[in-house]
């Protein structure tokens, strides 16, 4: 170990195997007054090179200090290179969804526009749900694994800030003049849709939904 101030050999061992070493080899290892270790053998072989020797324990830092450190190993040892334009993206991500998971703020950049059932959408992480917000019509909610199923399926994808709007005017007219039951008819029909599409259990029979699905399209 080399410092501004001096240099030396630096022995560190976890403190449960420095308790089994005092006993097997005393004249090695011994513990000081202080609670801390010695090993004279190694500050005579030291001194004689004009060197320092210290015995250092895991129990001078916390437990979770070394975890994290294990935990970032792969980090700090290998440098990142991340494009300028790929970490803005991850901190704004970050910023206006704090909390969302690594595999959704990959996949999908929630601080842009959704592009979903042919409308615009603005997508927002409340604990393990994702709020989506569409341009016309009613909210809509997914856990965190069903958003990521559907943009893993391709039916979310991600638009820009200056995306235009897929929506047809006879659509929009139509969401906009719908009431509030209907908004939550069409979307409890949805839900059944997309839990149908990915294989999960559905509330009704599946030619009710083959029939909302041919005449959806």
């Amino acid at each position: 170990m080399i410092r501004r101030d001096g240099a030396g050999f630096e022995e560190w061992k976890s403190a449960d195997a420095l308790d089994k070493l005092a006993v097997r080899m005393p004249e090695r290892y011994q513990r000081e007054t202080s609670g801390g270790w010695r090993c004279p053998p190694g500050e005579a072989a030291a001194q004689a090179l004009g060197l320092s020797y210290r015995v250092r324990t895991s129990n001078e830092y916390h437990a979770f200090y070394i975890q994290n450190l294990k935990f970032l190993q792969d980090f700090w040892t290998h440098p990142l290179r991340l494009e300028a334009q790929a970490q803005a993206q991850v901190l704004e991500a970050l910023r206006v969804y704090p909390g969302v998971s690594v595999p959704v703020s990959c996949s999908t950049p929630l601080a842009s526009p959704l592009i979903f059932d042919g409308r615009l959408w603005e997508a927002e992480i409340q604990n393990a749900t994702v709020v989506l917000r569409p341009e016309v019509g009613a909210v809509f909610t997914l856990t965190t694994e069903q958003f990521q199923r559907l943009v893993d399926l391709g039916h979310i994808k991600q638009g820009e800030r200056a995306t235009p709007s897929p929506l047809q005017d006879a659509a929009r007219e139509r969401l906009v003049h719908a009431g509030p039951k209907a908004l939550e008819a069409a979307n409890r029909r949805w839900r059944e849709i997309l839990a149908y599409i990915r294989g999960e259990a559905i509330t009704v029979t599946p030619r009710s939904v083959q029939n909302w699905m041919a005449a959806y399209r």
